[in-house]
């Protein structure tokens, strides 16, 4: 499968995998910038722009995971997961939460510019249409929610 990409920067660097087995394209932060809270004067994100912008077929989207590496960093991802939609062109920006209040990032391990960020994941679009019913089958867990199966 081809996607075609932009560099939006001169120093962006293409999406890459270390092995063919690998689900996911790393990513590397081109550009960061940090957000500081004006209310309280702490870190509220840090946004690792990767200046590439892509162009996948129209039947597929990425999702936008943290690299394993994240647990090595005081970060955490901001939306846990992103979704890159498939007509989406800009560039594609991970933004990341300080998991130690800070109002420096000297006090912070995180990526740099430069570093590996994050990574994105293809998945093919499932186009669904949802019926209105009056009732849905029972199951085994019914409602059972948050903590129903056990811990």
């Amino acid at each position: 499968m081809i996607v075609s990409f932009v560099k939006n920067l001169s120093h962006s660097v293409i999406p890459s995998k270390s092995h063919n087995s690998d689900s996911g394209y790393d990513l590397t932060a081109a550009n960061m910038s940090v957000c500081v809270s004006e209310k309280t004067g702490y870190i509220s994100h840090i946004a690792y722009n990767t200046g590439i912008s892509i162009e996948p077929p129209e039947n597929i989207y990425f999702l936008l995971y943290p690299r394993s590496s994240i647990r090595k960093y005081d970060l955490s991802m901001c939306n846990s997961v992103g979704v890159i939609d498939t007509s989406y062109r800009g560039s594609i920006i991970a933004c990341f939460v300080p998991t130690i209040p800070s109002k420096s990032v000297d006090d912070l391990t995180i990526y740099n510019k430069g570093d590996r960020i994050a990574q994105i994941i293809p998945q093919i679009i499932l186009n669904i249409d949802f019926i209105e019913s009056d009732n849905i089958q029972d199951t085994i867990r019914g409602d059972g929610g948050f903590g129903s199966s056990g811990t």
